[in-house]
């Protein structure tokens, strides 16, 4: 009985010891842009209001792989080399690289459209393996919603996308789809870097009525040249997040990105709580709310016959 009594109090002490153990995650963000660094900041708080912050039962290893996906690689390497506890990956690019790199660590990702369609898991339902997440997926027909609230008499759409992105190349289809639906015209283009994108752009502001841009990460980082290019033929912009809008896009249907970063925090606490990630539906969310930039649409003389549906960015 003594010994029964003695190992009992021995696991106790060991149950005791591994709860307050510190808990290693590594970050992996593609690349810094404003859409993004809200995904991780939500992360962050998510954590924080689960139990879990740096300093305490948490050490964060921050890594940005600023746009380069063999970077993305290395980084997620280096993070298994070092048996991290969790991966969160920010970005379709960032969550490929991590799920390259293994199928054993937990790797909670966000900002990724169709995890499904990208291969990053076996439906968006059930994910099954070791990822699990957030996505950023736009509901098309409300960002053509959202055109036609600015731009009524808009028939012809011109679309940017990077090639490289898989989940760009879902939404141009999607967009394709169900613009043909409402007798709208898309006119697409795809570029596979930066140095391409003021000739695409130039290109399609010259045949269409506005130029839109999905949950892009390249666009998203060139939206200021996106910009100040389509306003030469004076083509508005419509993107597909608020940081487009707030870089000069003229409007967008925008979701929270600080949100899912947040749904992502909550979703690694219950991991790092030990719930199996393998039967954690991927999250989707509908809250999103036509953003309009004040400056933009005055610079284009644009005039909203209702501005109650819109929100304002000075």
């Amino acid at each position: 009985m003594a010994m029964i009594a003695s190992l009992s109090i021995t696991l106790l002490s060991a149950c005791g010891s591994k709860k307050g153990e510190v808990k290693n995650i590594g970050i992996s963000q593609l690349v810094e842009h404003p859409a993004l660094d809200l995904s991780k900041e939500g992360f962050l708080e998510g954590l924080k209001e689960e139990g879990f912050e740096e300093g305490k039962n948490i050490k964060i290893d921050m890594q940005n792989a600023q746009g380069d996906v063999p970077t993305a690689q290395t980084i997620a390497n280096k993070f298994v080399t070092d048996n991290k506890d969790l991966i969160f990956a920010i970005a379709t690019p960032s969550v490929q690289a991590a799920k390259n790199a293994t199928n054993e660590i937990p790797i909670i990702f966000t900002a990724v459209s169709d995890p499904a369609n990208a291969k990053i898991v076996k439906s968006n339902e059930n994910p099954g393996g070791n990822i699990s997440g957030t996505s950023d997926f736009q509901n098309i027909n409300k960002s053509l919603d959202a055109m036609n609230e600015v731009l009524p008499d808009a028939k012809k759409i011109g679309a940017i996308f990077n090639t490289s992105e898989i989940n760009s190349k879902i939404q141009i289809e999607n967009i394709k789809e169900a613009a043909k639906k409402r007798n709208m015209e898309v006119i697409d283009m795809g570029v596979s870097s930066t140095n391409e994108i003021s000739q695409a752009v130039s290109a399609l502001a010259k045949k269409t009525d506005l130029i839109f841009t999905p949950t892009d990460n390249l666009m998203a980082a060139s939206m200021p040249l996106i910009v100040e290019t389509a306003k030469k033929d004076k083509v508005p912009v419509i993107g597909s997040e608020e940081a487009h809008v707030q870089n000069g896009a003229l409007a967008a249907n925008s979701l929270s990105y600080k949100e899912i970063g947040r749904e992502a925090g909550k979703m690694a606490a219950r991991v790092l709580n030990g719930e199996d990630i393998s039967k954690m539906p991927v999250v989707f969310t509908d809250k999103a709310r036509v953003v309009v930039n004040e400056k933009t649409m005055n610079e284009l003389s644009i005039q909203l016959k209702n501005t109650d549906k819109v929100e304002f960015i000075k």
